[in-house]
């Protein structure tokens, strides 16, 4: 079954936590490395 997400944290939030933890510290690496990148899903 397909899930449409609106956000990444939704999508992240899909994970079990432990998964989720470590999603968020790459995706707050990223923001912090190009803070001007724009956050997109696309399918």
């Amino acid at each position: 079954m397909n899930i449409p997400f609106n956000t990444i944290g939704q999508y992240i939030s899909q994970f079990p936590v432990d998964v989720q933890n470590i999603l968020f510290q790459i995706r707050a690496i990223i923001k912090e490395s190009a803070p001007n990148a724009i956050e997109k899903i696309s399918y």
